[in-house]
């Protein structure tokens, strides 16, 4: 199956403008993926990651916290809108309850001279 996770894209998702760096941050809280492991019936098992943002992203990562330890699933230092891919990892991750999943994207809006709110148009 697929997960998606993320910040959800809406008019209350701001970004300030004219900012070298500016986190936004998603988390799938346990209670969040208790409710998914519950319904599939199992533990969940993540092979591959597509890290995805508009033009603005410049940074991505996604991260487990397992038993209060925090591990990389993946992160782009360098993300380019133009080089989305399929980022298959080296060795599968087991997603089990009380687990959290963090998304997280720094945009860059040095260019942009007013705010920007969350919408689906790739110049964003």
């Amino acid at each position: 199956g697929i997960l998606f996770s993320g910040v959800m894209i809406n008019e209350y998702h701001v970004i300030p403008p004219r900012a070298e760096s500016f986190k936004s941050s998603a988390f799938c809280s346990a209670d969040c993926l208790n409710a998914f492991l519950e319904e599939a019936g199992e533990t969940m098992h993540i092979v591959g990651v597509i890290l995805h943002s508009h033009l603005l992203g410049v940074k991505m990562s996604a991260r487990l916290i397992h038993n209060g330890v925090e591990t990389e699933i993946a992160r782009d230092d360098n993300y380019d809108f133009n080089l989305q891919l399929t980022r298959m990892l080296k060795e599968e991750v087991t997603v089990y309850p009380g687990d959290t999943l963090i998304a997280e994207c720094t945009y860059g809006t040095t260019r942009k001279n007013s705010v920007v709110y969350g919408v689906y148009g790739t110049p964003e």
